[in-house]
């Protein structure tokens, strides 16, 4: 496979250079082509305005020596015969008014130039002129079509204007000269005076505008940066047609003329496509065909490969994930730090009992049901589930908590007692599972699955359809955890728990927008116990959601006291995942809120971005409840849940808060600033506001606001304080150095 993906390579690479290649040639002949047309066109061009420029000054002598008026009318009659360049001749005052010209009979009235201000700016141009003036492109006054006016005046010994002798060639002849020359495709050919004025363009979009407005584009520039270039290749966007082209200029000997011919540079593109498109083409389908041949037959041998790696890693039977799969499973939990998962080990009871008795493909029936059956829970749970052999399964669930799969163990029991139908006869199977969770039963792979077959076995032998948790040390650690649980029931009755407030500060002005609430626990045996110690037991044995209710009370109570005394500020509460999750948060809210007259907007409840993404269903509409009850949402520690934007934009929160470890990070490198800045602008996006955690330092201060942060807490502000201290730093806070 790898030399087929060479030789592809190689092909392409090939069909890359040969376009490379004969694209730069197309743009090189046509450079050519552009280079000879505008060397004829230019001589052309040159031919006409040197045989006028060479006679005007002798027939405007010949005038001066005339002093007869009708012979120097007739006079110049015979120059306009001889001259076939010149269409008429005309005579002009040192004042500018018009007095003699062929294509009218003598002492006939003329027109008054004076009242044509684009004549009268042509013959003032000429007369400060000491050569061969050359006007621009204009209407004719005797004939139709454009003609282009060029002048010479005569003057005394004294260099005094004596009169102005003007001679008109037709725009047309020059365009006929440029017809019999041989053009690239859709190409533009033009006269342009060194001053930006054309003379004459074929073709000639708005011809008043083309001929009335001085050029500035890429031509004009060059001429600008190397005025003394006879001829030279030209490449941009030009004024005459607004479209981007490439041409040749040749600047005309003894005028201040420049012949231009220029093409779209679509051109080179289609001279090119149809030189070497074709073989392009079938270079390519050649390499599509052996890279498609390549691929089937490619994609056939992985098939077959993981067709055999899937055999040796699934059970025959369910067609579950084998135990090698759940061992490789873990191991790619552990990779994922600071990620708590746990392990649900299930053993069906009396299976032996039913081969016995129904025979073992009644047993093997009732194996594939289950399997089904968990199958679509592990689905909805979003969980790995294994057949690790015989009558016993592994449930595992990323990203969740003792409690939470103790939750999701019942409900394990409750589908495989679904009763099962087998030859007529309905069967009903109860289940043991045992329970341990990383990293608190074990941190490799073996050890977990060690800890949770452990926990079957005492499940196992406290009779079926038990639930175990995993004990290394049962006595012991039951013990243990009843002694806490009777710990914190005499926190709770004797008032042991307390709250500490720690503001919120808005970056802009400087000052508190709000509080957040954070239990403390005054142990009378052992001080100010702080959250981290007692949280993770409390979750551990079941009374995390108690702790959590008193936490709301107090909350409640603690504002209505703060709004008497006229001192209320909004509140910001931790709410854990399980009564999150219970439809009795929603009533206790409507209860308190009643009960303490709570305005809307002053409470703010936290939660964790993991329990957020757990069933973001049942998460929008517990937040949609709390928003009817005016209770705003924030997601607090964002960037450690490893959630998806899909999810997170369904989600209707108010405030999002970055987690303290990208904060800390500000001032070791840009990594954590880009998180930062992007958190911010997703923020926005979502019309949330956020809330930078953990702010310490002066400098993480000056770069979130630099990063557009709107709100911080952290102990550059202040710790969390007692409500007595709360009250004393609001009178007296203010914003550190902004």
């Amino acid at each position: 496979f790898s030399l087929t993906v060479l030789m592809l390579s190689g092909g392409l690479l090939l069909l890359v250079a040969f376009g490379a290649w004969s694209w730069s040639n197309a743009r090189a002949n046509l450079v050519t082509d552009l280079r000879v047309s505008s060397a004829l066109a230019a001589s052309a061009v040159h031919s006409r305005f040197t045989s006028v420029a060479a006679n005007l000054p002798d027939i405007a002598d010949r005038l001066s020596r005339q002093p007869d008026k009708a012979a120097r009318y007739q006079l110049m009659r015979r120059f306009v015969r001889y001259h076939t360049d010149v269409r008429a001749l005309g005579v002009f005052t040192p004042n500018g008014r018009l007095i003699m010209h062929t294509r009218r009979p003598l002492d006939t009235a003329l027109p008054d130039i004076a009242q044509l201000p684009e004549y009268a700016a042509i013959v003032q141009r000429a007369l400060r002129s000491h050569d061969i003036s050359i006007g621009k492109s204009l209407p004719s006054l005797m004939d139709k079509g454009r003609v282009i006016p060029v002048f010479y005046v005569q003057r005394d010994a004294a260099g005094r204007p004596q009169f102005m002798v003007m001679a008109t060639l037709q725009l047309a002849d020059i365009v006929h000269d440029w017809q019999s020359i041989a053009l690239p495709r859709d190409a533009a050919i033009g006269l342009l005076r060194t001053d930006g004025i054309h003379i004459a363009r074929v073709p000639a979009p708005d011809p008043e505008r083309l001929y009335n407005m001085p050029m500035t584009g890429i031509l004009m520039r060059m001429l600008g940066q190397k005025p003394n270039q006879p001829s030279g290749l030209f490449e941009g966007w030009v004024q005459s047609d607004f479209t981007y082209r490439l041409g040749w200029y040749v600047q005309i000997a003894g005028f201040p003329l420049v012949v231009y011919i220029s093409v779209p540079a679509s051109v080179i593109w289609k001279e090119w496509w149809d030189t070497s498109g074709p073989l392009l083409m079938l270079g390519l389908l050649a390499v599509a065909i052996m890279g498609s041949l390549s691929r089937l037959l490619y994609d056939r041998e992985l098939h077959h490969r993981r067709e055999l790696a899937s055999r040796a890693r699934h059970d025959l039977l369910s067609g579950l994930p084998n135990r090698l799969a759940a061992q490789e499973w873990i191991a790619g939990q552990l990779d994922t730090p600071h990620q708590e998962f746990c392990l649900l080990q299930i053993d069906l009871d009396h299976v032996h009992e039913l081969n016995s008795g129904l025979g073992h493909h009644a047993g093997d029936e009732v194996l594939r049901r289950t399997a089904q059956r968990l199958s679509q829970l592990a689905q909805e749970q979003n969980a790995f589930l294994a057949h690790l052999g015989a009558d016993e399964f592994l449930f595992s669930l990323p990203a969740s908590t003792l409690i939470s799969a103790h939750g999701i163990a019942r409900q394990v029991q409750e589908q495989i007692n679904e009763p099962i139908l087998l030859d007529q006869r309905s069967v009903r199977v109860t289940a043991g599972i045992g329970i341990a969770c990383y990293p608190y039963d074990g941190e490799q792979d073996i050890e977990l699955l060690r800890a949770v077959d452990s926990a079957l076995q005492l499940a196992k032998s406290e009779g079926p359809g038990s639930v175990s948790f995993y004990d290394p040390v049962i006595p012991r650690e039951s013990g243990a955890r009843i002694s806490f649980r009777e710990a914190i029931e005499r926190a709770l009755a004797e008032n042991e728990f307390e709250l500490h407030f720690q503001p919120v500060v808005n970056l802009a002005s400087g000052l508190p927008l709000y509080v957040e609430a954070l239990i403390r626990w005054r142990d009378p045996e052992r001080g100010l116990v702080q959250p981290m110690e007692f949280i993770p037991l409390a979750e551990a044995t079941g009374r995390i959601r108690a702790i959590s209710n008193w936490v709301l009370h107090r909350a409640c109570a603690t504002y209505a006291q703060w709004e008497t005394a006229g001192k209320a500020l909004p509140l910001s509460i931790n709410i854990d995942a399980e009564y999150f999750q219970s439809p009795q948060l929603i009533m206790d809210v409507d209860q308190l809120v009643r009960q303490y007259c709570i305005p809307r907007d002053a409470l703010q409840f936290e939660i964790t971005e993991t329990v957020l993404m757990k069933h973001t269903e049942r998460s929008t509409g517990t937040i949609e409840a709390l928003r009817e009850l005016g209770v705003s949402i924030a997601i607090d520690d964002f960037g450690t849940g490893y959630s998806s934007l899909s999810y997170l934009r369904h989600l209707p929160v108010q405030v999002i808060k970055i987690d303290r470890s990208f904060i800390a990070g500000l001032d070791q490198g840009e990594r954590d600033i880009s998180i930062v800045r992007s958190v911010t602008a997703m923020a926005e996006a979502f019309q949330c506001h956020t809330v930078a955690e953990g702010v310490e330092t002066q400098s993480q201060l000056d770069t979130l606001r630099s990063l557009g942060v709107e709100m911080a807490q952290g102990f550059l502000f202040s710790h969390p304080l007692p409500e007595r201290e709360l009250h004393a730093y609001l009178q007296t806070a203010t914003m550190p150095q902004i």
